[in-house]
């Protein structure tokens, strides 16, 4: 079974506020699924997004250097 992470807990490890988890929702950057009134995002589509957010600071970090 599938695990899912709430959209505050998505907020919370990526240290950004539930309204910028729903733009990255709306927007289509990240994938996720409408139950009752609130969406959950599925782990893997979290640790997707999480992975390029990681590899786009890591490239900033090397060309500022």
């Amino acid at each position: 079974m599938d695990k899912y992470f709430s959209t505050a807990e998505v907020a919370q490890m990526l240290g950004i506020s539930r309204i910028a988890v729903f733009k990255k929702i709306k927007s289509g950057k990240l994938p996720a699924m409408q139950v009752g009134r609130g969406y959950v995002i599925s782990k893997n589509d979290f640790l997707e997004l999480h992975k390029s957010r990681l590899i786009k600071e890591r490239r900033k970090d090397e060309s500022s250097s």
